[in-house]
């Protein structure tokens, strides 16, 4: 669960964003340049989401995990605009998220590896 402590930090993180793009919002509004409009609702509604998600990610994981995961983002962007927008990946985006990839498993399984080595509690009598 988030704590007051995490909370607040959260929306003293967030708030400059939520202001900028509010006024920016309201400002094409009034302008009735409503394309403009969606795209800052569409990236408000983004940034929060998303901050909501790796606040919360990054309390349950640790912030290792969560640093190392977040190196994952350039690959997921790619899949989600295949997925999504039919673009096709270029080689060189092939390959830089192989090795992004095997960078995180390989990461991981150090780390898991390390977990496991640590001695163990001998159980109460």
């Amino acid at each position: 669960m988030i704590t007051s402590l995490r909370r607040r930090i959260f929306l003293w993180a967030a708030l400059p964003t939520v202001v900028i793009l509010a006024a920016f919002s309201a400002y094409d509004y009034v302008t009735a340049s409503r394309p403009a409009t969606l795209a800052y609702d569409q990236a408000l509604l983004s940034t929060a989401l998303s901050t909501v998600a790796w606040n919360i990610g990054v309390s349950r994981l640790g912030i290792a995990v969560g640093g190392l995961w977040q190196n994952t983002v350039p690959v997921f962007a790619v899949l989600i605009s295949l997925a999504f927008f039919g673009v096709v990946p270029t080689g060189t985006q092939v390959l830089g998220g192989a090795v992004v990839l095997a960078g995180v498993a390989i990461m991981q399984w150090h780390s898991i590896r390390a977990t496991r080595a640590l001695p163990r509690p001998a159980a109460a009598r």
